[in-house]
């Protein structure tokens, strides 16, 4: 709460004029903020009666811009339930009275309407506010697109984190013969001097292939065009297996 506004009984908002009686018995500038007589019982910040924001001279600036970021959120989110709701609705915001309109709003539209004026409403008065305390509109946008940037890309991180613990979760268990050939790999051989080690090994195709045609050894399969890009691919796949190489000092 500003003294000027108990003083001089006007809105640090909206600058807004009170009779004394006026302003005793409604407490409440036009722009919609709340004031408290008692300065010592003054809120931080916080919802008030029939969706207006309380403030006070102890909200840090901190809080405002934590709260207008939310709102950012908020109304991003909305727009993404109601794609072009915004371009339609918001002209109808000053004068939405909860109530469906014939040849404006419809009935369903209620309630779309209502959350975007609760989210307009809250953000025009902490911006109000802001500006009451003499902090420039470009930097209060500034620091809000900041802080959305950071909020938005905290989440992404959290969510890439969650799908990386899902994907070592369902990460694929080796067979004995995967095994087999992940042992072979570490021999870092090519072409046929890896495939006659698999036999040496004794270490045939997987049966899926052989089902399809392949010959029975890693060998003879390896002069085929269609069963060698085959064995090329399975060694690429196993090789993600092999324990990272120590780099020498």
């Amino acid at each position: 709460m500003h003294a000027k506004c108990i003083s001089h009984l006007r809105c640090g908002v909206c600058s807004h004029a009170y009779t004394n009686s006026i302003f005793l018995l409604n407490n409440q500038g036009r722009c919609g903020r709340i004031f408290a007589k008692d300065k010592k019982k003054a809120p931080v910040g916080g919802p008030g009666p029939k969706g207006t924001w309380i403030l006070s001279d102890d909200t840090p600036v901190s809080a405002i811009l934590q709260q207008l970021t939310t709102l950012e959120l908020s109304l991003a989110a909305w727009e993404e339930r109601y794609p072009g709701g915004r371009s339609r609705y918001e002209q109808f915001v000053g004068i939405f009275d909860g109530e469906p309109r014939a040849g404006l709003w419809s009935a369903t539209a209620v309630p779309v309407i209502a959350e975007l004026k609760e989210i307009l409403g809250k953000r025009e008065v902490l911006i109000r506010e802001l500006l009451c305390r003499g902090h420039d509109r470009a930097v209060i946008d500034a620091a809000i697109h900041k802080n959305v940037a950071q909020v938005r890309e905290q989440k992404t991180k959290e969510l890439l984190g969650i799908d990386e613990a899902a994907r070592r979760k369902k990460k694929h268990r080796l067979t004995s013969r995967e095994k087999n050939i992940v042992e072979v790999l570490r021999l870092n051989l090519k072409g046929p001097d890896y495939c006659n080690a698999l036999e040496e090994r004794k270490i045939p195709p997987p049966q899926a292939w052989i089902d399809e045609g392949c010959p029975v050894t890693y060998p003879l399969a390896y002069k085929i065009p269609k069963w060698r890009k085959r064995i090329q691919d399975e060694k690429h796949r196993l090789s993600k297996y092999l324990p990272p190489r120590k780099t020498p000092r």
